[in-house]
């Protein structure tokens, strides 16, 4: 077991030597001290506006971000913490005693850092420390793709291999920091970026071009996983960043037929709510249902539960910064189903539905209310329930790691706050390739 350190401010004035690579990694490196620099769009500068028909709270620009920092100085807090290395950051996931991190948990943590730049004066020195923990922690299986679970002694347990959706936030998180400190300095974050979007489309991807695979595990040997997926793998907001700085086709295509399996499980299996399953299978002959129990993780796989959670975010944001009306729809089918089931009040959402509408529990978390925030921007006619989303988000006591860390990142897209890295300006020339 590696050494641990307590405090980030030790961690990381103690880094020093280069990043050590595993085998079969590629070599792009990251010093082990990188210089602060100043970020080209702070937070709070909404560099991008939305799509025309997104909705906002009626709460000013100004208390928005009040809020947001408040609850980011909190995540922080909590869950910003020392890898096992000098020079490492992770956010602690904790989904197990024995649990440090896990890859979702990563890109989270990046996506959330390049956004709160210029608020958090130390964002890329903290972002570079989590970009030496991804370099240590590659899969077995595929260089760039990161091991998807360590535990508290910071070793590969679980299963030396990847769970794409980390991989997916990891890399966008990646192309947010090319563009919030330039890739001409100390840390080339496009290369990077770059590296694990190529990683993605060979393994992570199935192998007509159609949705995410499940992990770099899943083969085609492997007929119950290669044709199936996790539905809130659908970020077509990422896809479009991806195919900016990608010459393969694959991220073009991956956004019509995602989108096409969501619309298509929404209209045969929940056309009376629009609620869609942790994952989907029978892929193999374009019929998509939801998926069976015991499927993946157990009884909630074919329920709109703690995966499901997280797709009114990525169909939001992907309608917010694209203005395409297909990740709308979708996105308004949940959003219809929250005000009508919650009756306008968000306590009475809860944490898990039958693809029917009946609730599998009798609470109300934010892993759930935080992305419904989101998805209601989509419906222009719903101020009064937005601002009810709004006022609960950023007043609800805090709870563990996914709930605060979901909420965290409907926050920021709900203030206005998002923005697309494709769509921002370099802000230094990017180095010869």
């Amino acid at each position: 077991m590696r050494k641990r350190f307590h405090s980030i401010g030790v961690l990381l004035a103690l880094a020093s030597g280069g990043c050590v690579k595993k085998p079969g990694s590629e070599p792009i490196q990251i010093p082990a001290q990188t210089a602060s620099r100043a970020p080209q769009l702070p937070f709070g500068a909404r560099p991008q506006a939305y799509a025309p028909g997104a909705l906002l709270p009626s709460a000013t620009p100004d208390a928005r971000d009040a809020a947001v920092k408040s609850f980011y100085d909190h995540w922080k807090a909590k869950y910003l913490k020392p890898g096992c290395n000098p020079g490492e950051l992770v956010v602690n996931s904790k989904t197990k005693p024995t649990n440090l991190t896990v890859s979702e948990a990563h890109g989270y943590g990046m996506i959330i850092l390049a956004y709160m730049a210029g608020h958090d004066a130390d964002a890329k020195t903290e972002f570079d420390a989590l970009i030496r923990y991804h370099r240590m922690h590659q899969s077995g299986i595929t260089s760039g793709i990161m091991a998807w679970y360590q535990n508290t002694g910071c070793a590969d347990v679980g299963g030396d291999n990847g769970a794409i959706d980390g991989d997916l936030d990891i890399a966008y998180g990646l192309l947010l920091a090319d563009k919030q400190w330039g890739s001409c300095g100390d840390v080339d974050y496009r290369a990077h970026a770059e590296w694990v979007i190529a990683a993605i489309s060979r393994r992570g991807i199935d192998g007509q071009g159609r949705y995410p695979l499940l992990g770099d595990w899943v083969t085609p040997d492997n007929i119950k996983h290669y044709h199936g997926t996790r539905v809130s793998d659908f970020m077509g907001s990422h896809f479009r960043a991806f195919s900016s700085v990608s010459s393969d086709p694959v991220w073009n295509g991956i956004i019509p037929n995602t989108y096409w399996i969501a619309e298509t499980l929404q209209a045969r299996y929940a056309s009376a709510t629009g609620l869609l399953p942790d994952f989907a299978e029978d892929l193999r002959t374009n019929n998509p249902k939801p998926a069976q129990f015991g499927f993946l993780e157990g009884a909630r796989d074919g329920s709109y539960a703690y995966n499901a959670c997280r797709i009114p975010l990525r169909m939001g944001t992907d309608f917010l910064l694209s203005g395409d009306e297909r990740p709308r729809k979708i996105a308004q089918r949940l959003n219809a189903f929250a005000a009508r089931v919650s009756g306008g009040d968000p306590k009475n959402l809860r944490g898990g539905y039958h693809l029917d509408g009946k609730p599998m529990v009798d609470y109300e978390t934010m892993a759930f209310t935080g992305p419904f925030a989101v998805g209601a921007m989509t419906d222009p006619k719903g101020q009064a329930w937005l601002d009810a989303l709004w006022e609960h988000s950023t007043t609800r006591e805090p709870e563990s790691y996914y709930a605060d860390t979901l909420r965290m990142l409907s926050l920021i897209a709900v203030s206005g706050n998002w923005w697309a890295p494709q769509k921002a300006e370099s802000p230094c020339p990017p180095p010869a390739r």
